[in-house]
């Protein structure tokens, strides 16, 4: 950890003595090199007990930022992030991180190259979204497994432009399944102008010939639980998506 400042709260028992929290304050700068990802933010907090991290700013109005990888890489800015360690007990379990990124101004994710080796990327705005990283099994290094968003849905890829309620991002299968509602019902345009009629569900994915889009019967893979249960972990309950 990189900050102006870093304050630490230290617990001193009779046989050790145990870290609770760290505060640190103005530029801070965290990372994880095994993983190759890095936070940046205003203000940090860490709760050792529960493994939660908040990045945020005093007057919630900044910027703080994810990033992963090499370029080209993952960058989301959002206004607020919570990071909670969500890694299975075990020597052998591999890292798992469960990411909330709240008012998210941009997102970029990078998806698996094809056969050619070219790699596409989605761009997306949206109120909440909730990352989830996995450690792979080569080199150790934190993967996007997936990635939930809700709200006011503004995703890019290529030449399309896509606004809905819901998305679900599977980077390794390099697609996004968008959902409507009666707020915002999918709406798809392609250079600008619509390109399908309204519709509840369809799924945008980058392959050997570039991007395409097809309508869905309903998106899939959505699970308010596990949501819930990650909210709750992060003490962020009041985020969860409306029905």
């Amino acid at each position: 950890m990189i900050a102006d400042r870093i304050d630490a709260q230290l617990a001193i028992g009779q046989q050790q003595i145990q870290l609770e929290e760290v505060v640190a304050v103005g530029s801070v700068r965290l990372q994880q090199e095994e993983g190759g990802i890095e936070f940046r933010g205003q203000r940090c907090h860490w709760d050792h007990q529960n493994q939660r991290l908040l990045l945020s700013s005093v007057d919630g109005q900044g910027l703080q930022t994810f990033v992963r990888g090499a370029e080209p890489r993952d960058e989301v800015v959002a206004r607020e992030v919570v990071v909670v360690r969500s890694t299975a007990p075990g020597k052998q379990a591999r890292e798992r991180l469960e990411v909330l990124l709240s008012s998210v101004l941009s997102a970029v994710i990078q998806l698996e190259p094809t056969g050619e080796k070219e790699t596409g990327s989605f761009e997306m705005r949206a109120d909440e979204m909730l990352l989830v990283l996995r450690e792979d099994e080569e080199g150790g290094s934190l993967r996007p497994h997936e990635a939930l968003a809700w709200g006011a849905i503004d995703l890019r890829g290529g030449p399309y432009r896509v606004l809905a309620e819901r998305a679900r991002v599977l980077a390794r299968n390099s697609s996004v399944e968008l959902t409507g509602g009666d707020r915002q019902p999918v709406q798809v345009m392609r250079d600008g102008s619509s390109d399908l009629p309204p519709s509840r569900s369809v799924k945008l994915t980058w392959g050997p010939r570039g991007y395409r889009v097809q309508n869905l019967p309903r998106g899939g893979g959505w699970s308010s639980s596990e949501i819930d249960a990650a909210l709750k972990r992060m003490g962020r309950s009041d985020r969860r998506p409306s029905n």
